[in-house]
């Protein structure tokens, strides 16, 4: 009989064992699904995070490429502005030129003819 005793004892503590060993799966399955969740809630606070920052980065990226092409108009109307009065500089010497030329030849004529008429 004690052996009957022994056996249900033995059956006994394999049942508690059998029960502790389930609440501990259960309560390791829990806290396994908690960690993922919260994995899952750390992924979307910084997908979110680098959302925010790659619509930063790029707003200021074209704020400054606008910039950029803002200044290279206005250098371009700059320089067309330096050309043009480059062209009117031009031609106001070679008018000058034109007309010193023109002042400087007859000089010489005049001075040829006074030599002829002095020699």
């Amino acid at each position: 009989m004690e052996s009957n005793k022994d056996m249900a004892q033995v059956l006994h503590g394999i049942g508690k064992l059998t029960g502790a060993v389930e609440t501990m799966h259960q309560s390791m399955t829990l806290r396994m699904d908690e960690i993922r969740q919260d994995m899952r809630r750390m992924e979307q606070a910084q997908g979110s995070r680098m959302d925010k920052m790659e619509a930063h980065v790029s707003e200021q990226l074209s704020a400054v490429r606008q910039e950029v092409k803002d200044n290279m108009a206005s250098m371009g109307n700059r320089i067309a502005k330096l050309e043009e009065e480059d062209k009117r500089t031009i031609a106001q010497v070679a008018k000058l030129s034109a007309g010193g030329g023109g002042v400087g030849g007859a000089l010489v004529v005049a001075a040829v003819e006074l030599a002829k008429r002095v020699l």
